[in-house]
């Protein structure tokens, strides 16, 4: 089997069709024929002014020739089940998650 590939390539996307994520990664992902999740790196090189959505995706991807490559968009995050808590008392600050209290001093 061939080893992995260092590629780049360029992706336009149309005015509107994705738009810069305020936290976290893209939602996109590169995968191989048989589904299988890619390493790869995304950099937005372009927006559309003045909306500000992507227009230009440069990508950087190991990839293995015969096994193919495709660009999937996956789905958003699901909402947090419970907002995020800050309380302070004393020197202590309280950050509380929902699955996950923290306990830090000043």
């Amino acid at each position: 089997m061939p080893a992995p590939w260092p590629v780049t390539f360029g992706l336009p996307l149309p005015s509107g069709a994705l738009w810069p994520p305020e936290a976290g990664p893209l939602p996109l992902r590169l995968v191989d024929a048989k589904g299988a999740q890619l390493p790869v790196q995304f950099e937005v090189t372009s927006l559309w002014a003045p909306e500000g959505s992507i227009r230009w995706l440069r990508v950087d991807a190991l990839v293995t020739p015969d096994k193919g490559c495709f660009l999937q968009a996956t789905p958003p995050a699901a909402p947090l089940s419970a907002p995020l808590r800050l309380a302070q008392k004393d020197d202590e600050v309280t950050i509380e998650t929902g699955p996950a209290r923290f306990l830090l001093g000043k």
